[in-house]
């Protein structure tokens, strides 16, 4: 493992499916491997069990393999999420905890997560009749929403 500083990682959901460390782009892989990243990220910080993610990408009639290539897609996710990690280590992005999986991002790093707040924050602004914040807030939600359909195509 490098001592060299990480840069944060950025993920959209709004749109198209993505993820950044700094200003590249990350490769997710393949549509299931993307859905099962989908899924976690829409659940940042809980555990998802797996379970619960063969649900969420399969559907209710999964494929005996299932289990199988959901390991196979979050091994290949921590790759990519976290390319210096050790092969042994439990990594800081993507972990393990019980019988399910929790992708741990901060504040801010989720756009989805981020509307959110704004959108709460734009509320308050306007029940407290603050019109230039909310003004402001609905600024910064027209730019989110319109550079996720920017990225999206």
């Amino acid at each position: 493992m490098t001592n060299q500083q990480v840069e944060p990682l950025r993920v959209r959901m709004l749109g198209t499916v993505a993820a950044w460390r700094g200003e590249v782009e990350l490769d997710l892989g393949s549509g299931r491997q993307r859905a099962v990243f989908a899924a976690l990220a829409m659940r940042a910080n809980r555990v998802i069990t797996r379970e619960e993610l063969v649900s969420s990408v399969w559907g209710e009639n999964p494929p005996s393999g299932a289990a199988g290539s959901l390991y196979t897609y979050v091994s290949r996710l921590r790759r990519v999420l976290e390319p210096d990690r050790s092969r042994w280590s439990g990594g800081q992005t993507l972990i393990s905890e019980g019988s399910g999986y929790s992708l741990r991002l901060e504040p801010g790093q989720l756009d989805v997560l981020e509307f959110d707040r704004l959108r709460e924050t734009a509320n308050e602004s306007w029940n407290r009749q603050d019109l230039p914040a909310v003004a402001q807030c609905h600024g910064t939600l027209l730019t989110l929403a319109c550079l996720s359909e920017v990225y999206s195509k």
